[in-house]
């Protein structure tokens, strides 16, 4: 029988963080996933995921970002993108994860996040698994929003600004996206400091992309309207020309930001699987 319990893990400046944790009782593994979501949602998006891949034998961790969902922390704002990471290593620690049988997963922001953190804590995981990963903009600010909100960001960081996302961008499962809607843990927010603070992790997620030392797999939505797949794409060539592991990648035609949350997120969950669970030598190219 598959468990779902709730837990709160202090992080390292003392914030309680909200964490799913999805296991069976019938099995006593340690192989364990980290799953990181995106902005403006939370973990419950994602309990039909912990829930399947709970099945298959693995302990599934899903915690609600600072600033996110049921966590503590002021809305939809971080002092510092690594805080994130920081956060991260925290529940690590809690939970006594081993990197040997630790795989990270990340969507969108989640993805980003999981960059960051392979690239500042690279010996703390076995696998990476990036999913539509902020990597860069589609859509920017207008001039004097993007300047406004570079003040803001030094002067009242934790300024809220909209980010114009509608649900039926994310997916184009009308079901999702409807809950995403009427979500109350969800907010279309995002704060000033926030906001520039994502820019300069996706500058160093670049500038550091040989510190990615870990098998690396990156899927990519094709009709992709909240992140730049193109930059996905080019991030991914680049890691595979220098990474000392192997690294693939997979676009999904006809599909939405959300990979999980798209009609076929049963199938996307045991793609991710095979690619975790097969030796590594075994791995297809499907770049």
């Amino acid at each position: 029988m598959m468990k779902i319990d709730i837990d709160y893990v202090e992080s390292f400046d003392g914030l309680k963080l909200f964490v799913r944790r999805f296991h069976s009782d019938e099995e006593n593994s340690s192989r364990t996933l980290l799953i990181t979501h995106g902005l403006s949602e939370h973990s419950g998006r994602y309990e039909h995921v912990g829930m399947v891949l709970a099945e298959q034998g693995w302990n599934v961790l899903i915690p609600d970002l600072r600033g996110h969902g049921q966590s503590e922390g002021a809305r939809m704002h971080a002092n510092r993108f690594d805080d994130f990471c920081n956060d991260l290593n925290s529940i690590r620690r809690h939970y006594e994860l081993s990197p040997e049988e630790l795989v990270m997963i990340g969507h969108s922001l989640g993805g980003l996040i999981s960059i960051r953190d392979a690239q500042t804590h690279p010996e703390a995981r076995s696998r990476l698994v990036l999913l539509s990963p902020f990597l860069g903009m589609i859509r920017k600010p207008p001039v004097w929003k993007w300047y406004s909100g570079r003040l803001l960001s030094v002067v009242a960081p934790r300024t809220l600004f909209a980010t114009g996302i509608k649900p039926e961008e994310a997916t184009s499962n009308p079901i999702a996206a409807a809950q995403r809607a009427f979500d109350p843990y969800n907010s279309e927010q995002i704060s000033a400091r926030l906001f520039f603070e994502c820019q300069r992790a996706i500058q160093n997620a670049w500038v550091e992309l040989n510190r990615i030392q870990v098998p690396t797999l990156v899927y990519q939505s094709e009709v992709d309207t909240l992140v730049n797949a193109a930059a996905t794409i080019s991030w991914l060539k680049e890691l595979q020309r220098i990474a000392p592991a192997p690294c693939e990648g997979k676009l999904f035609p006809e599909h939405k930001h959300e990979l999980l949350n798209e009609p076929d997120w049963q199938q996307t969950c045991h793609s991710i699987l095979n690619w975790i669970e097969q030796p590594l030598q075994a791995v297809p190219a499907e770049a």
